[in-house]
């Protein structure tokens, strides 16, 4: 905290006295922000091209929003079926569309997951997202349908609309709740007045869920107006459940970010809100740069990421609701727990010290070499290391640890080994445990399978490296064939990145290790790809 300033201080003095890790509220001004996305006026007059001008149903909706979309949607209707340029997508789609929205959600939906694959153009917003993919909050609240918060916070659970939320198990931590609808489910999208009205008819429900987050967590509105009417009902709907101790809580967990102009400086203040014989104080951060925003909140850290949390406390609910628990337990260093697959309950996620220590590097000649030095070795090539004794001396030294990401297929290949049954047969048979545990499933992360499917299947490794973020490239690149991994491109892209392999407070340095040592597998293995 001592090397932040201004409003960055303020927010972390603020969070230091919070019992629980902030909850972000996204609306549709962090999207357009970042991936440049049409208000939703714009939008709908975007899809009325070619079906009548958007002003025709504005007028006739008297500016109602909703009532305009419904009305552009029964139109649009019968334009999707007749156009031409919908034949191949009737073709595939036309058994789906079910009601007159159907269409409309559905070319939405598409536009949408195209638009949300935008990198900013300006460094700074990248920088800003950057820094915010770091953040270890509890959540995400959004009413927004495209799938930004999905690629900022790629580890966390998704409740799309709300009868998801409301009839499933969430655990207030490691997850995002998309309560107007999603992209990736064309008909879960809020869009229509009969929409809204059937939103309308379980809001109730919807609130009672949200309470508890606005009680126990502090909330950052990032990309909505004070003035919006969807948040001023709810947090009306809230206010009105609350009792006078809860309300000053409440109030005291509530700060909307405020885009400031680009000279004004940046400040913190109180702003009042009245909901009948109710006032709601809270306080506004204007700011025209996010990243101070950011920075403060970044200072929340915990031991234990918030998705380690969440699956330890989902899979206890799991545990003590069953009446006969086929349960597997485990006890696992926390850098060693990928996605879980196979462990229902993990119990003992502290660390031993001991497992934790490189080697001494007070030693002296090749004992003295650290894990660090070896991926060095392999991603930078600095070192003219022996590889017999590396294999010899380094390895024994070694923990092979379940689940631990180690690289030195370059020394196997150094001494001429080109299988398992060699290296079982050799002189160095006790570096046998730290190559006989890889499949190339084991570098391929099962939260990003449907993401890379949806945004970069087909693309080669240049591809990916220049159109997403470094961690999303770094999570990516593992998924793609012998053919597209370019070693020479891989290599280049490990080496600008090489300080994140290391960088525990990244939540995707185990992204980078695996793809290294994916690269030395590849370069210099004897297994197929």
């Amino acid at each position: 905290m001592s090397n932040l300033n201004g409003i960055s201080s303020e927010i972390a003095t603020i969070l230091a006295e919070k019992p629980a890790a902030p909850f972000l509220f996204l609306g549709s001004g962090f999207s357009r922000r970042y991936i440049g996305l049409e208000t939703w006026g714009d939008l709908l007059s975007a899809f009325s091209s070619g079906v009548r001008p958007f002003d025709y149903y504005s007028g006739s909706a008297n500016g109602s929003l909703p009532l305009a979309a419904k009305l552009l949607a029964e139109d649009y209707f019968e334009y999707w079926w007749q156009d031409d340029q919908f034949e191949q997508t009737r073709q595939s789609q036309g058994s789906k569309m079910g009601k007159k929205a159907s269409p409309l959600k559905l070319e939405i939906s598409k536009y949408l997951r195209q638009k949300s694959k935008t990198v900013p153009d300006n460094e700074h917003l990248r920088s800003e997202l950057a820094l915010l993919s770091k953040l270890d909050i509890d959540g995400v609240i959004t009413t927004n349908w495209d799938t930004l918060a999905e690629a900022v916070f790629p580890l966390y659970k998704v409740f799309v609309g709300q009868e998801e939320l409301i009839f499933s198990n969430p655990q207030s931590i490691a997850e995002i709740y998309k309560i107007h609808g999603c992209c990736t489910k064309p008909e879960s999208l809020v869009l229509t007045s009969d929409d809204y009205d059937a939103f309308a008819k379980k809001y109730s429900y919807l609130v009672a869920k949200l309470i508890t987050i606005f009680i126990e967590h502090p909330v950052f509105f990032i990309g909505y107006s004070l003035n919006d009417k969807n948040i001023q009902e709810m947090l009306g709907s809230i206010v009105g459940c609350l009792t006078e101790q809860q309300l000053k809580v409440f109030s005291e967990n509530l700060f909307f970010v405020k885009r400031a102009g680009e000279a004004a400086p940046a400040k913190i203040y109180p702003s009042t809100m009245q909901f009948g014989e109710y006032a709601l104080t809270l306080q506004v951060i204007e700011t025209s740069d996010f990243s101070e925003v950011y920075a403060g909140i970044e200072t929340v850290r915990r031991k234990i990421p918030a998705r380690v949390l969440r699956a330890c406390k989902e899979q206890m609910y799991e545990l003590v609701k069953s009446t006969s628990p086929e349960t597997k337990l485990a006890v696992a260093n926390l850098d060693d727990l990928e996605d879980g697959a196979d462990i229902e309950f993990v119990v003992g996620v502290g660390v031993a010290q001991a497992e934790q220590e490189e080697s001494d590097l007070a030693q002296q000649g090749y004992k003295g070499i650290s894990p660090r030095d070896l991926f060095e070795d392999i991603v930078l090539d600095n070192h003219d290391y022996d590889p017999k004794r590396v294999l010899s001396e380094v390895f024994p030294d070694m923990p092979a640890k379940h689940g631990t990401f180690f690289p030195g297929y370059k020394y196997l290949h150094g001494v001429g080994i080109t299988s398992i049954a060699e290296l079982k047969n050799s002189e160095f048979e006790s570096a046998l445990p730290f190559f006989n545990k890889y499949s190339s499933n084991n570098f391929r992360s099962g939260s990003f399978t449907r993401p890379f499917i949806q945004h970069a299947k087909g693309m080669s490794a240049e591809e990916i490296v220049e159109n997403f973020p470094e961690d999303r490239a770094a999570a990516y690149l593992p998924f793609l064939d012998e053919k597209s991994f370019d070693l020479e491109v891989v290599q280049k892209f490990l080496s600008d990145n090489f300080e994140k392999i290391f960088d525990k407070k990244n939540s995707y340095h185990t992204y980078y290790k695996k793809l290294a040592v994916l690269y030395d597998r590849v370069r210099f293995g004897f297994h197929k790809f």
